[in-house]
C-alpha cells in the first residue's frame, strides 16, 4: 500500500509519464491534498483513469491536471472534484475526455461561464461548464473579442449561451 495519507501536494506526480499506459490509483489518501497542478501533464499514453476514490474536498490548485493527455479518454472523477474549476484552469486541454460536451480548447478565453475564441474566421462562443453558459454583461463597454472583430466572418454559438447585453456584440466584424 502507498500511503499518501500526509500528502499535500500531489503536483507534476505523473508529470512528463508519456508512456506510462496505467496507474492503480485505489490505494491512494487525497484527504489532505490541496494541489493537483499538472498532476498527469503529458501522460501521453494513459487511456483510463480511475479517480472514484479520492478527496478532492481541500484541492484548490488544478490547473493542467490532465493537460495533453492525448489518448485519455475514460475518466471517473469523485463527486467531489470541482471540474468547473478545474476547466477555468485549462486542466483538460488537449485531453481526449472532456467533462463537459464544449470543452474549452487551448488558447481560449473565459467570459462569465462561457469561453470563446476565434477559430480561423470564426468567432465560436460556448457554454464551459454543460449545455449551457452566461457571458458577463460588459455594459456600454465592448465584448472581450472586439479587438479580434476583424478576424472572423462567422460567428457560432454552440449550446445555449444567455446574452445579458447585445451593445456593441459584433460590431465591426469583417
Amino acid at each position: 500500500t502507498f500511503d499518501t495519507s500526509a500528502v499535500a501536494n500531489m503536483s507534476s506526480m505523473f508529470h512528463g509519464c508519456t508512456n506510462l499506459e496505467s496507474v492503480d490509483l485505489s490505494s491512494f489518501n487525497t484527504s489532505a491534498v490541496t494541489s493537483m497542478n499538472n498532476m498527469f501533464y503529458c501522460a501521453e499514453s494513459l487511456t483510463e483513469l480511475n479517480m472514484e476514490n479520492f478527496d478532492a474536498s481541500k484541492v484548490t490548485s488544478l490547473g493542467g491536471t490532465f493537460y495533453h493527455c492525448s489518448n485519455l479518454a475514460d475518466v471517473k472523477l469523485p463527486e467531489s472534484y470541482d471540474a468547473n474549476k478545474a476547466i477555468e484552469n485549462g486542466a483538460f486541454f488537449g485531453c481526449e475526455w472532456q467533462p463537459t460536451p464544449y470543452p474549452r480548447p487551448e488558447g481560449s478565453s473565459m467570459y462569465g461561464s462561457c469561453w470563446w475564441q476565434v477559430q480561423d474566421d470564426t468567432l465560436v462562443i460556448a457554454p464551459a461548464f454543460g449545455d449551457a453558459g452566461e457571458l458577463a454583461d460588459w455594459g456600454t463597454g465592448v465584448p472581450p473579442w472586439y479587438n479580434s472583430r476583424t478576424q472572423y466572418k462567422k460567428v457560432e454559438v454552440r449550446g445555449t449561451v444567455r446574452a445579458n447585453t447585445c451593445h456593441r456584440m459584433f460590431e465591426g466584424c469583417s
